[in-house]
């Protein structure tokens, strides 16, 4: 049976980080497939840019990754989800062993979702660099701290202070913000 990896966020936006740690957890963890899941508009965060931007970007971060893909169910079904209906979602459309990729801080926060007690049955991939997390058998870690650098908030900062991002992101999705005036405070 295939091994899928599926890494939510918001993407926002995609950092050479994301697809850094998706070819390490391919790599590390022997995976056939990381599928990136943007989530849709109805997530309520500050400084959230377009999913349809969100989504392009995605596509052009991972258009010459062989293993690694772009799944925007979240977007097509325009209406606020929580992370429980994601995972049911892929449970009844991905037959394959699945693994839910995410930061150690999303993971330590999972006790407070909706449904939080469905959650355990579930197997995960947590990107970490404290190593703060309680192993079992569920539970696989995969260091980040060769990426702890890179994040979406600095890359968006730099652009709306009209500074050089590209360490922090491919030239194609530097190219997408650019083109589209993304992240630029309006005066």
């Amino acid at each position: 049976m295939k091994k899928i990896g599926f890494f939510g966020g918001c993407f926002n936006p995609p950092t050479k980080a994301h697809i850094g740690l998706a070819k390490l957890v391919l790599e590390e963890l022997g995976l056939d497939k990381i599928i990136f899941i943007p989530m849709n508009d109805y997530y309520e965060k500050t400084e959230l840019i377009s999913e349809n931007h969100r989504v392009k970007m995605l596509e052009l971060l991972t258009k010459d990754e062989a293993y690694i893909e772009v799944d925007d169910f979240e977007i097509k079904l325009n209406k606020k989800i929580y992370a429980i209906d994601a995972f049911e979602y892929i449970d009844n459309n991905y037959n394959c062993e699945k693994f839910f990729i995410m930061g150690s801080d999303n993971y330590i926060k999972m006790k407070n979702w909706k449904d939080s007690h469905k959650f355990e049955n579930y197997k995960y991939i947590i990107l970490d660099r404290l190593h703060n997390i309680s192993l079992n058998e569920n539970i696989k870690i995969v260091s980040n701290n060769q990426f702890s650098n890179i994040s979406s908030s600095i890359a968006r900062k730099l652009i709306s202070e009209g500074k050089d991002a590209s360490d922090y992101l491919t030239q194609e999705v530097y190219r997408y913000i650019k083109d589209n005036k993304l992240y630029i405070k309006e005066v």
